[in-house]
């Protein structure tokens, strides 16, 4: 799997998750304790985030680490199923 995919599939579970616990990206940013604008590049997977910055992300959900990281395997999941689609379809 390719980074950026890692990092856009990890961006999307986070912003899922803020939105459905109904935090702004404001408020989320200052529970986690990080800079609003860096938020949004984590949510638009733009940036490879460290394990320091995923632990405060996972904090400010109020999610365990293996729970956060279930969610984003099944996330993951998604996309290999997505890679596998065309070439059942080909027959290759």
């Amino acid at each position: 799997m390719e980074k950026r995919t890692l990092a856009k599939k990890l961006g999307t579970l986070v912003q899922r998750l803020r939105l459905e616990r109904g935090f702004s990206q404001e408020t989320f940013a200052q529970a986690c304790k990080i800079e609003r604008a860096h938020v949004g590049k984590i949510e638009r997977g733009e940036v490879n985030v460290t394990v320091a910055t995923t632990l405060r992300l996972i904090e400010g959900l109020d999610l365990s680490l293996p729970g956060f990281f279930s969610k984003l395997e099944r996330e993951l999941d998604n996309v290999d199923e997505e890679d596998r689609e065309p070439h059942q379809r080909t027959g290759a």
